[in-house]
């Protein structure tokens, strides 16, 4: 039996998007087969705990309690957000004479017996201690219900109306047996409304349907009443015994479908998991958030309500690691078993292990790669990564050790490349070898990270291995300073240096390329209460401050320990590299203990240049990022000038800041006949004298791609034949403009036939709305505005061009047709931008946005996941336009691959806050200022709706604001300024 949870930011983002553009959504049909008509889809698995395998169908109020306390305490720091009270909740007592409690409309209610409090008590009580709460229901009508014909609510009808007898739970004993619902029959959808909207009215926020895999139409039935409750819940299929794939268009309509029958703690349940994984494992439900569920955790004390007090889990520690890295690498739910206050310590380790989670989280369901005998070999590639993922090398034999010996090809891998594979239990790097022998437990796994190196690329080297040109203070490898494990703030770090306060660390970089990484924290045992702070200074200049980092408690304390933070410090031109930790209160400087987790020097052969281009096999899966030439050059374009552009992108750090998409607007194109004789297009051979092919080449040897426009006017009739020419050229963005919404699918069917993986961006200015089309025709990005020009604002919409805070406005309310693959262009981004405008007096137009107008639209593009596209002249920047199109931090918030846009939660009197979810549970906020004079911006953690205390750091600054927890109050915002922050937990 199982249930599960939604992620806050997604249930906060799609219920505030639902308030806001419910005109728009009129007219659209969500109905579609591989859609969810669920109102919480998820973009990774659901995590939690059921009630199930610790107490079967017996849990009391009392026990449910004390379990979500252990959650709220222990595990909801790790994503563990959902308690979930399975079958019996609704029993008057134990055995065969209890009755089900019933309401007027033959519904299952809470019984006195178990809940003396009523359901609704302990539902409230999670909420306030931040767990959202699920539960169990069983398909269709009960008997009872049927048998005193009971009405169903709001219609005329009864249940014998909509009953279907012939149909009816195979396993549930009486007399909480159902029967099923005839779904032909007028009050068979009200009847499943009624139901959906008791439990939502009551709080629930995760419903497990059983007994309803094998019935479709009810399925659907569940998911549409879902879909209109009012509320976000999870919507979870049982049991697996009878899944079909040819059914997967319901599933898809869930988020989670169990493809097993009932797991539990023996070999044989690990079995039937690996077989309904490989039957399941082309199963493409995760892009629209629906998972393969391989059924719960069962760690632990196990069905403590039968008689003797239940028992421990069977399972080995080796079968435990095999279960809990079968469903990381199938990216199945986590949804834990068991008493949860009584745990023991190993099961723990393995439910909060950094890569167990990571992987999982990645939401990418991996593949079989190789089976020999009773060793298999599963591979999960990195979601928007063909180079990177994590490998199970299973011992699938319960009673022997595996010494087997595995070549790169037998693990999945291309052995035409290089990798540098980590084995994850042991924390060590494996010699690099075309083959590997791995000595595997009974019943065991080893688990594998694997990245792969360019050829002659270097490897990122660990600053353990570099000696310091200067020491100063208590310094040691991999632990803290007391030897022990090198935890900083509820992450523990395999490798990193572990300082006492007053350490200093300089090292020679000059002759280091790419960036050095870390990740900075107090250790939560060793510093309880105190307060210090990181810096790093590349030569004379400061480039990070962590700000002071308070660490409050200890690691199980009933607040969270803080969690480390990340330093990202790029290296060009630098000679030497300082690291600093100093104490920031007045106590004993000795005691404070700290680290440099995971610190190492990542060279520039080893940075990828494909930020904004692919996620696995997604296009665009992140907003694409690049340049384009129309609006400082307008049609004046020549091959000389490009060529110029593209060598600055590449030495101005554009490129490895993610700005890979060299785009050419209009002008590139012959001048009079736009094709030959043929269809085929023609250039302007003055301006591009070696032709486009030689400038796509030009642009791939540097790491950059090739865009290029187009219009239905050149290209009406001949479709097939610019498609085919532009995949010849290598181009790998097409911008279409002036056309309507069936010129732009008849170019872009005409693309992907072409055979060449290529972005198409729709350019026909909002028009006919075309987020409510495009998404359909899978077009990778569309233009939501008229041209966005250098201003302010402006009052109207027309092809004048408008300001960027009317195109941040325009765009708050179509978050919801946003995600990876699918992105609404907010048009070019106008900072540094000093162009020809269409012949216009800039000045005398009311052109020339500020500084901290320009910092404005970088904050909200990222905000709001737009495309960012540069316009400026590349080759003559100064120092203010890179520090805002080259803030590696507000990218990051740009470029997250949640891809869940963010949206306006406060506007009063010109002040406006905006927030946006990210993956890994942070939020980006921007404080906006829309006076014409300084203001002071104030929001309380109610209104940003967070809980608990977070690490704040301002973007623009590159500065750490310490740990709150309340309030965030900025004064003296200048005009048409903003603050831009990241709060992580």
């Amino acid at each position: 039996m199982m249930a599960h949870n939604v992620q806050p930011h997604d249930s906060i983002v799609k219920v505030l998007f639902a308030l806001t553009i419910t005109v728009l959504l009129l007219p659209l049909s969500v109905t579609a087969a591989d859609k969810p008509v669920t109102s919480a889809k998820r973009f990774s698995p659901p995590m939690g705990w059921n009630s199930y395998t610790g107490y079967s169908i017996y849990v009391t109020e009392k026990e449910l309690l004390k379990n979500i306390d252990f959650l709220s305490k222990k595990l909801l720091p790790y994503g563990y957000d959902t308690v979930t009270v399975d079958n019996g909740w609704f029993l008057s007592g134990r055995g065969k004479g209890a009755k089900m409690a019933l309401d007027k409309f033959g519904r299952p209610d809470s019984h006195e017996h178990f809940f003396p409090h009523g359901l609704k008590y302990t539902i409230d009580y999670a909420h306030k201690r931040g767990v959202k709460f699920g539960i169990w229901l069983l398909r269709g009508i009960n008997r009872r219900a049927v048998d005193e014909n009971l009405p169903v609510e709001g219609t005329k009808y009864r249940m014998k109306d909509i009953v279907n007898m012939k149909s009816r739970c195979p396993w549930a004993a009486k007399p909480w047996w159902n029967y099923g619902v005839d779904m032909t029959k007028p009050g068979s959808q009200e009847y499943y409304d009624g139901l959906v909207k008791k439990y939502a009215d009551m709080g629930v926020d995760f419903i497990k349907f059983d007994d309803i895999v094998p019935n479709p139409p009810e399925v659907e039935a569940v998911a549409k009443a879902i879909a209109k409750c009012g509320r976000k819940i999870v919507l979870s299929l049982s049991p697996g015994d009878h899944i079909k794939v040819g059914h997967s268009n319901a599933y898809k309509k869930a988020n989670m479908v169990r493809i097993t029958s009932d797991i539990w703690d023996h070999q044989g349940s690990l079995e039937t998991t690996f077989r309904r994984w490989e039957a399941m494992q082309d199963y493409d439900g995760a892009k629209v958030g629906s998972w393969l569920d391989m059924d719960m955790v069962c760690f632990g004390r196990l069905v403590v309500t039968n008689k003797g007090g239940g028992r421990d889990c069977r399972f080995t520690k080796d079968q435990k690691r095999t279960f809990m890295v079968q469903r990381a690498l199938a990216a199945s739910p986590l949804m834990l078993g068991g008493v949860l206050y009584s745990m023991d310590e190993f099961s723990m380790s393995l439910f909060t292990h950094r890569d167990i989670l990571k992987c999982n989280r990645n939401g990418v369901v991996g593949k079989l790669a190789h089976r020999e005998g009773k060793v298999d070999v599963w591979k999960t590639p990195e979601y928007g990564s063909k180079k990177n993922g994590w490998i199970g090398v299973f011992n699938r034999d319960a009673k022997k050790k595996a010494a087997v010996e595995r070549s790169i090809e037998q693990l999945g891998l291309d052995p035409g490349r290089k990798y540098v594979l980590k084995d994850l239990w042991s924390a060590k790097t494996l010699p690099v070898s075309g083959k590997h022998t791995f000595e595997i437990p009974p019943g065991g796994v080893a688990f594998l990270r694997y990245e792969q190196r360019s050829n002659g690329a270097e490897a990122a080297a660990s600053l353990t291995k570099l000696q310091p040109l200067q020491r100063t203070g208590e310094v040691s490898i991999d632990t803290n300073p007391k030897g022990e494990p090198l935890d900083l703030g509820d992450l523990v770090y395999a490798t990193g240096l572990g300082v006492k306060a007053g350490s200093e660390l300089t090292y020679d970089v000059s002759k280091l390329t790419g960036r050095f990484e870390a990740w900075v924290g107090i250790d939560p045992i060793l510093s309880v209460k105190r307060s210090g702070r990181f810096r790093v200074h590349a030569d004379r200049d400061l480039v990070f401050d962590s700000g002071a980092i308070n660490q409050t408690n200890k690691r199980g304390s009933s607040q969270n320990p803080t969690r480390p933070i990340r330093v990202v410090v790029p290296l060009a031109n630098v000679k030497k590299l300082r690291l600093t930790f100093q104490c920031e209160d007045d106590k004993d400087k000795a005691g404070l203990c700290g680290g440099w987790g995971d610190a190492r020097f990542v060279p520039a052969s080893a940075l990828e240049y494909k930020l904004g281009t692919y996620k696995g096999k997604t296009l665009a899966a992140t907003p694409p990022m690049g340049w384009n030439s129309w609006c400082r050059y307008g049609t004046g374009i020549n091959e000389k000038l490009i060529k110029k552009v593209a060598d600055a992108m590449v030495d101005s750090g554009m490129r490895d800041a993610g700005y890979v998409y060299v785009s050419l607007d209009d002008g590139w194109q012959a001048r009079g006949a736009k094709f030959d004789d043929k269809g085929y297009p023609l250039w302007d051979t003055k301006k591009f004298p070696s032709g486009m092919k030689a400038l796509g080449d030009y642009l791939h040897a540097k790491g950059l791609k090739f865009g290029i426009y187009s219009r239905a006017g050149w290209v009406r009739g001949h479709e097939t034949q610019f498609a085919k020419r532009f995949a010849e050229w290598g181009v790998d963005l097409v911008k279409y403009d002036f056309s309507n919404k069936q010129q732009q699918k008849a170019t872009l069917d005409a693309i992907r036939a072409a055979g060449r993986d290529v972005v198409f961006s729709v350019c026909e200015w909002g028009r006919q709305r075309p987020w409510l089309w495009a998404p359909g025709f899978n077009a990778e990005m569309w233009r939501t505005t008229y041209d966005v020009k250098d201003k302010w604002t402006s009052k109207y919409d027309n092809n004048g061009g408008i300001g960027v805070l009317r195109s941040a406005h325009q765009n708050e309310a179509l978050g919801p047709f946003v995600g990876p693959g699918r992105w609404n262009d907010m048009d070019m981004l106008q900072i540094g931008v000093d162009g020809f405008d269409y012949g216009h007096d800039r000045k005398k137009a009311g052109f020339d946005i500020t500084p901290d107008e320009e910092r404005f639209q970088m904050s909200l593009w990222s905000i709001l996941a737009s495309p960012l596209l540069a316009a400026n002249d590349v080759t003559t920047m100064n120092d203010h336009t890179k520090s805002v199109l080259l803030n590696e931090q507000a990218i990051a918030i740009n470029q997250d691959p949640l891809g869940v846009p963010g949206w306006r939660i406060k506007k009063m009197d010109k002040i406006e806050v905006w927030k946006r979810p990210l993956k890994n549970g942070d939020l980006a906020v921007v404080f906006a200022n829309l006076d014409d004079k300084p203001r002071t911006i104030d929001v309380t953690w109610a209104q940003l709706n967070v809980r608990g205390a977070r690490t704040v750091t301002d973007l623009w600054k590159k500065r750490g604001l310490g740990r709150h927890d309340k309030l965030l109050k900025f004064e003296a915002i200048p005009s048409h300024g903003v603050v831009f922050l990241r709060l992580s937990k």
